[in-house]
């Protein structure tokens, strides 16, 4: 008699454990197919961001003001050609997912260095504002940036090469 409770509850055990086995292969596809819904998710929310920046990123190199194609002219024939960027997308990451983008008139990307022409409208407070939130934002992700007047950039090709000059040390 106490050889078949025993056996019984022998067999109570084992059937609780394949249960709990059960449980956990059912707990570890859930997760699985979760975690593939999230991925998939992530892509999609990635490629709209993505589509939206380069979309964007065309037309500002179509409208390129004159201060920024002197100044691109410049960086190419400088030693800075092989690492300068024109309108360069930096997408802003939360746990692989993209949040938001920005573009830079200009990126050296060995140096993590944002180079901005602004024009008149950045005189404007507002922009200022949206300036610093930007620029702080960036320095989070290890960017400088420097920030170059229209004007100065207009008056002459040698203030052009003094800022190239000046770049260089950067």
């Amino acid at each position: 008699m106490n050889r078949i409770r025993r056996s019984m509850k022998k067999s109570k055990r084992l059937l609780s454990l394949e249960r709990q086995i059960r449980e956990e292969k059912r707990r570890l596809k859930n997760q699985k197919l979760r975690q593939r819904d999230i991925e998939l998710e992530i892509q999609k929310n990635n490629s709209w961001y993505e589509e939206r920046a380069n979309s964007f990123r065309d037309e500002l190199i179509l409208k390129a003001t004159k201060s920024e194609r002197l100044l691109l002219q410049a960086l190419l024939k400088s030693s800075l050609a092989e690492e300068v960027s024109f309108q360069s997308i930096i997408y802003i990451k939360r746990k692989s997912r993209i949040i938001k983008f920005y573009i830079a008139d200009f990126l050296l990307t060995r140096r993590k260095l944002i180079i901005e022409v602004d024009g008149g409208y950045h005189s404007q407070i507002e922009q200022q504002a949206k300036d610093v939130s930007r620029d702080l934002e960036l320095k989070k992700l290890g960017y400088s940036t420097l920030r170059l007047s229209n004007e100065l950039i207009l008056s002459s090709e040698e203030n052009r090469r003094a800022i190239i000059e000046r770049i260089k040390t950067i």
